[in-house]
């Protein structure tokens, strides 16, 4: 809890991390078929501890709250999808309501959560498998000398929640919302696009440009070639086709000529 938390003193928080840190380095070690060093893990032990002081003092920073659960398993039916979900961490607030985290030692960004494909739904997905509307969704960005919350919702008293959703969807060009329901209009879409999953849709419609930089099936692509960003993919990949060409031509003339 906050208060567990604000209460302790820097020894005890200091051995209680040494003994997390010391029990997840023991599992990635037995996970790894290569071994790595000694050295290699004592520094990663450093890095970790080191980024686990930044959290806590974000922690600390919040109004009070208690942990009510960790990784607690749901089965979601999202129209006729079930959907099995895991959730980092749902915390009560001192208003009662709930605070819905995900962990990530990437970035988060609310922005995928808009438009009528969100790009990364999870966290929409555990907003709506727990029984009562969530006061946030928030990630929880573990992340050296960048760790913060990015989440939005009607709780107060977690730096990097905003309250201020309306301004999010104006610069996104949705319609203005009460929490309520955009909590409605999510379910909706994840409602249309399970269904849409379920039925075989599988229309060539790539969100954007990461989506066709990351897919490796252009040479199958039926999306516009000279679109933009698009293009200047395709020429980059159609370029690294050609050189590996000519240096296989060059290397079987090579081979050629010594035989």
């Amino acid at each position: 809890s906050h208060a567990a938390l604000a209460a302790a003193d820097a020894a005890h928080i200091e051995s209680a991390l040494q003994s997390a840190v010391g029990h997840a380095i023991d599992v990635a070690r037995k996970r790894r078929r290569s071994g790595l060093g000694a050295v290699y893990w004592e520094l990663e032990a450093e890095r970790t501890r080191g980024v686990l002081h930044e959290w806590l003092i974000i922690e600390k920073a919040r109004a009070p709250f208690v942990v009510k659960s960790m990784e607690q398993k749901f089965n979601l039916q999202i129209g006729d999808l079930e959907v099995r979900l895991r959730i980092d961490r749902i915390d009560e607030l001192a208003d009662g309501s709930l605070a819905i985290i995900d962990y990530k030692t990437g970035k988060g960004s609310v922005a995928q959560w808009l438009g009528e494909r969100p790009a990364k739904p999870q966290l929409l997905l555990y907003g709506l498998a727990v029984p009562e509307l969530a006061g946030a969704l928030a990630f929880g960005q573990v992340r050296g000398g960048e760790c913060r919350y990015v989440g939005i919702g009607s709780a107060e008293g977690i730096v990097g929640v905003s309250n201020d959703f309306d301004a999010l969807l104006a610069r996104a060009g949705e319609e203005p919302a009460t929490w309520e329901k955009l909590n409605a209009r999510w379910q909706s879409r994840l409602v249309r696009l399970a269904n849409d999953y379920l039925q075989g849709s599988a229309a060539v419609d790539p969100l954007g440009e990461p989506s066709c930089r990351w897919c490796g099936l252009q040479p199958l692509c039926r999306v516009d070639r000279d679109s933009g960003a698009l293009a200047d993919i395709h020429r980059g990949q159609a370029a690294k086709v050609s050189e590996l060409d000519t240096s296989t031509r060059h290397s079987n003339s090579t081979r050629g000529a010594d035989s």
